[in-house]
């Protein structure tokens, strides 16, 4: 799992480095971003710690607010 991460964080920076010789900093923060949060999901499986929360119960803690939101807009 270790080696997985390594390789999927230098094949980032090797695409992201272009825009890093650019200094096109506003378009590199997204995917900074998305990185930084998918390594921080990636260690956590691999330690077996908790650092950020599940996505799932986050989505079913938002669940209510969702169903209120889609009757206000009758999206269903």
């Amino acid at each position: 799992m270790l080696y997985a991460i390594i390789v999927f964080n230098l094949l980032s920076l090797v695409f992201f480095y272009p825009l890093m010789v650019k200094k096109a900093w506003r378009e590199l923060s997204g995917p900074l971003l998305i990185l930084i949060i998918a390594n921080l999901y990636a260690f956590q499986y691999h330690l077996d710690i908790s650092i950020i929360p599940n996505p799932g119960n986050l989505a079913t803690k938002l669940q209510p607010l969702a169903k209120a939101m889609a009757r206000f807009f009758q999206l269903n």
